[in-house]
């Protein structure tokens, strides 16, 4: 009995496939960067696969964005809405676990990954935000993590949760805190304002026109990187084998969480249109090269499913950009959360709330929108959430808060060893989602993913929350209802979901985990149903085959021969044929079959 359920259930996990996954996050690739700068395994990639245009999340930021994604909710369901959040008076940061942890019910895919029984599944982490938070610790791996975690200060609902207790996550000490850091720095000895010079002139190289944005040229006069002393690639190399070490061990994990921050870093310190993000964007490419010729090594590429995206796009900001809204109200009127283009407001004093309001409506509104939370349009799905202020400010698009601006810039010319200066160019996000600017790209390839063909991103456009339905199916997880939807990507999977495939594998899964007793006729129903489903299938294919070839044969084959015929017939008289002829030997050469037909059917 046992052994026709493990029959049954065999089948059906081989009829849709359950293959490792790697989702792979380059921050800051968007459609614009791929087409501007020359990226051939991004194209060869995209031409295996298929291709979306990503709305981020609201605001169309990295962790807002991202978490989306893990969950298949709304940042009005997750609470994770920018890089700093108001927590009934404490500011929380990534560092801190209450920041993640929200809603204690809401499950990540790595986390529902972990959890299934009797299955050998693990997820691995390379500096993904958030991942050290997740439950079951003992079945993620991690390298790099980007954050520090932090011991909550208060009792709170998280900590109820059914998780390992925060003394026993795995922690950055100080020093490992800021390698991470400095990691995200621009190493002084290989970047300079003006072009990247290395020793090892052996390299491939692509420069970029100012003037010309869609002029690439192999001339080794601009920029190009030593693979031999970069330290960031050095890095990178490092965490690529750690990704195939734990996909071929000997327990391996069927889901690798990769965060690389870049091309974002060199476009926030000097624009998205500069030519440092355009070698960053060269530079992830040829990491994704480097990454796609270890599988293949490891014999893994054909088992492996990739789920690449920038997340969100940039846009250019100058320090003549920058709204001081202390020219409006006093800074100590009020509390501020958030980032440099989205703010939330809170008075100091409840009976102040209404005059804050009244100072900041004399601001110009082609700066920045003001909302009472009430107000916040509905389409940002951001507004429910208890974690949003009284009020709000958006910065339009091109423009930021000197709050948090001044502070930035000055750590990324810093690291970026250039001067402060008004002239600067950097690269903001966070702005409205739905801007063009701030879409970015979704690339899909693998054993589960049909091709497409298309070198470039086409009219398909995807939401974040959408990302968590394809990784569950990918993954072969059965997942409750979310606001992402896998409708979209059904044309671009090789096997699209069946509903009834579906309910007998849940509800097999449900029998073995519990362990009970099947009655044999139960049994005897399942392999019925399996067998049934799969000769239905089979005579489906078959039918619609036949009735193609079939129809091609004796209509289309038939009216061209007629019309063949009847133009070599000469009439003796010269007079012309009568339409009524054409009618009748078509009438007649479809209804009576031919005499070899006939001897056919005798025989």
């Amino acid at each position: 009995m046992n052994l026709s359920i493990f029959f049954i259930f065999t089948f059906l996990e081989f009829s849709s496939g359950s293959n490792k996954v790697i989702l792979l996050v380059l921050d800051g690739l968007t459609q614009s960067l791929i087409n501007r700068v020359s990226t051939n395994n991004l194209d060869k990639l995209i031409q295996k696969g298929a291709n979306f245009t990503l709305t981020p999340e609201f605001p169309a930021a990295t962790l807002p964005t991202l978490h989306s994604m893990m969950t298949g909710q709304h940042t009005d369901m997750t609470g994770v809405l920018d890089t700093e959040v108001d927590q009934y008076g404490s500011k929380l940061t990534p560092d801190d676990a209450e920041f993640w942890l929200y809603d204690v019910n809401l499950t990540t895919i790595a986390e529902l990954n972990n959890a299934i029984l009797n299955v050998d599944r693990s997820t691995g982490c390379i500096r993904f935000p958030g991942c050290q938070f997740y439950e079951n610790q003992n079945k993620i791996f991690t390298r790099d993590h980007l954050y520090k975690a932090q011991e909550p200060t208060k009792v709170s609902a998280w900590m109820h949760r059914n998780k390992r207790s925060i003394g026993e996550e795995i922690y950055l000490d100080e020093a490992e805190f800021k390698r991470s850091l400095e990691e995200k720095a621009i190493d002084e000895n290989d970047v300079t304002d003006d072009k990247v010079n290395v020793e090892d002139s052996n390299e491939s190289v692509y420069s970029h026109d100012n003037d010309n944005n869609n002029t690439v040229s192999n001339t080794v006069d601009e920029f190009f990187f030593n693979k031999t002393s970069d330290k960031e690639w050095l890095a990178w190399m490092e965490q690529i084998d750690t990704v195939a070490s734990w996909l071929k061990s000997e327990h391996p994990v069927n889901l690798v969480l990769f965060y690389l921050d870049q091309p974002a870093n060199q476009i926030r310190a000097f624009g998205p249109d500069s030519s440092q993000a355009d070698l960053a964007v060269y530079k992830v490419d040829q990491f994704l090269g480097a990454l796609l010729q270890v599988l293949e090594q490891r014999e893994l590429s054909d088992s492996v499913n990739l789920v690449i995206t920038g997340l969100h796009g940039y846009t250019e900001v100058t320090a003549g950009d920058v709204v001081d809204i202390s020219n409006f109200v006093s800074d100590q009127d009020y509390f501020a959360y958030g980032s440099s283009t989205v703010l939330n407001i809170q008075p100091v004093r409840l009976d102040e709330e209404l005059d804050v309001f009244a100072s900041l409506q004399k601001h110009d509104s082609s700066m920045f929108s003001l909302y009472n939370k009430h107000r916040i349009p509905d389409r940002f799905k951001y507004k429910t959430n208890d974690r949003v202020t009284d009020i709000l400010l958006l910065a339009q698009e091109g423009y930021t808060f000197a709050s948090r601006f001044y502070p930035e810039v000055k750590l990324l010319n810093e690291r970026s060893n250039r001067e402060n200066s008004l002239d600067n160019k950097y690269g903001f996000a966070g702005y409205d989602n739905a801007l063009p600017s701030m879409e970015s790209v979704l690339i899909l390839a693998g054993p589960d993913i049909r091709a497409d063909g298309l070198e470039s991103a086409g009219g398909n456009h995807v939401n974040a929350v959408d990302v968590f339905p394809l990784l569950a199916h990918l993954l072969d997880l059965d997942i409750s209802p979310r606001n992402g939807s896998l409708s979209v990507f059904q044309n671009h999977l090789t096997n699209p979901t069946s509903k009834t495939v579906q309910v007998i594998k849940n509800y097999i899964t449900d029998l073995v985990q519990k362990q009970e007793y099947v009655k044999p006729e139960i049994l005897l129903g399942l392999v019925i149903a399996t067998t049934v489903l799969l000769i239905l299938c089979s005579c489906w294919c078959c039918c619609c085959r036949n009735r193609s070839t079939d129809f091609n044969k004796i209509h289309n084959y038939r009216y061209s021969q007629v019309k063949k015929n009847r133009r070599e017939e000469v009439r003796v008289d010269g007079s012309e044929e009568d339409p009524g002829d054409k009618v009748g030997l078509l009438t007649s050469a479809i209804m009576e079959p031919d005499d070899d037909e006939m001897f056919d059917q005798h025989v």
